[in-house]
């Protein structure tokens, strides 16, 4: 929040949204963090 010269407000926001994953994402997920896993032994 910030004020201008002729006393005017100036605000900057960021909005984030998040949304639950399809199970064919969940599962992707799963297999890339097994496959990270077994990369690191």
């Amino acid at each position: 929040l910030t004020s201008g010269k002729d006393g005017t407000l100036t605000l900057e926001a960021v909005a984030k949204t998040f949304r639950y994953l399809d199970p064919e994402e969940v599962s992707a997920q799963r297999k890339a963090a097994i496959g990270k896993k077994g990369a690191k032994k």
